[in-house]
């Protein structure tokens, strides 16, 4: 029970993967404690060393949105920065063109500077 309270609490949504079967974290404890039972505790600690490496992994690279923004080397499109932004491409257009986002034309095509977007999302 210890256990599957200790990996609820670090990979909380995720998948632990023992023997080769992906199991998630969710599932009820019984479900948990029942798969670990059949293993040596040596093998259950080892999983839970790697589940953990794993998550440090995945933290230290997630970046905020400005920065992952300021690495993209080209301007963005409106169905690019919506995706980005998780909102639809309607609402970039209307927040471009009342200026409460930093576009940029070119001809008809509206376009964004992923650098000033970020600095704006920082404002913001």
């Amino acid at each position: 029970m210890i256990l599957a309270s200790i990996a609820n609490r670090m990979m909380s949504g995720r998948f632990v993967e023992l023997d080769g079967e992906s199991i998630p974290v969710r599932r009820t404890s019984s479900h948990w404690l029942r798969t670990v039972a059949s293993r040596s505790c040596s093998d259950v600690v080892g999983d839970l060393q790697r589940c953990v490496r794993k998550a440090d992994d995945a933290v230290s690279t997630i970046r905020s949105l400005p920065d992952q923004l300021e690495r993209v080397g080209h301007a963005l499109t409106a169905k690019d920065l919506a995706k980005l932004l998780q909102v639809s491409e309607v609402t970039i257009y209307k927040f471009a063109k009342g200026n409460k986002l930093p576009s940029f034309r070119i001809g008809s095509a509206v376009r964004f500077d992923p650098r000033i977007v970020a600095e704006w999302l920082r404002r913001v």
